[in-house]
């Protein structure tokens, strides 16, 4: 889970990091590397690295899923045509 707040009158945002796996939390440690103050780093692109480790971790899944809906169409299309 992650929380996140900008306020208006603010120039720094404020996440709060809960429960993320270990793909996500290399991925942050990597980013926070590159900045000797991570306070200076730009909140969408903490955004990006979450998101990137996120798809990366769940890609085996979905391409799982495509073959099953794929198998799913496959058999619907053949009952349809014997029939």
């Amino acid at each position: 889970m992650i929380y996140y707040q900008l306020p208006l009158n603010s120039s720094s945002a404020t996440i709060i990091f809960a429960g993320i796996g270990r793909a996500a939390e290399r991925s942050l440690g990597e980013y926070a590397l590159y900045y000797k103050d991570i306070s200076a780093a730009r909140s969408w692109e903490i955004h990006l690295v979450l998101l990137t480790s996120t798809i990366a971790t769940w890609r085996p899944y979905l391409v799982y899923l495509g073959s099953e809906v794929n198998a799913q169409v496959d058999r619907a299309n053949y009952l349809q045509y014997k029939g």
